[in-house]
């Protein structure tokens, strides 16, 4: 049996990695190109489905750019916290994560043809890693609390 913490270990180095490859998709224009026409279509089944249109709309308050940057960062924020709860903390989680994503945007510039530097994408990531961490934290206690007392019956 897999130990608790190797899932989401796993899950965040992979998260990581795709971030990365993301970030730099310059380097290999064909595989970005295919990862997000799938993207897109997966988008606009589920719009579809959904019978919703919001991909790409000009009237949703915030960027596009930045939800996605916010949701990367929680993702990969909430699943290292999962695989090292117990062993760092929480605060030098948020430092960790949150320094991987300024070394990202930083590097882009200097690693790649199409990418940028942009102080609006590091805010959107510091915030979804602090949230990201909070949940986590949260969900953690609430599901160990939960199970401690079904345990006493």
């Amino acid at each position: 049996m897999m130990h608790r913490r190797t899932v989401p270990a796993i899950a965040a180095l992979v998260f990581f990695a795709v971030v990365g490859v993301v970030s730099f998709g310059d380097r290999a224009p064909e595989v970005t190109q295919r990862v997000w026409g799938r993207v897109r279509r997966i988008g606009h089944e589920i719009e579809v489905r959904l019978g919703a249109d919001v991909v790409d709309r000009s009237d949703v308050p915030f960027s596009y750019d930045a939800i996605g940057h916010f949701a990367l960062y929680f993702v990969a924020a909430a699943l290292t916290y999962l695989a090292l709860r117990g062993r760092v903390s929480a605060i030098a989680i948020i430092v960790g994560v949150t320094g991987v994503s300024g070394v990202i945007e930083v590097a882009q510039p200097l690693l790649s043809t199409s990418r940028n530097m942009q102080v609006s994408d590091f805010i959107a990531n510091v915030i979804g890693v602090v949230v990201g961490v909070g949940v986590a934290a949260i969900g953690t206690r609430v599901f160990s609390f939960a199970a401690s007392r079904r345990a006493l019956g």
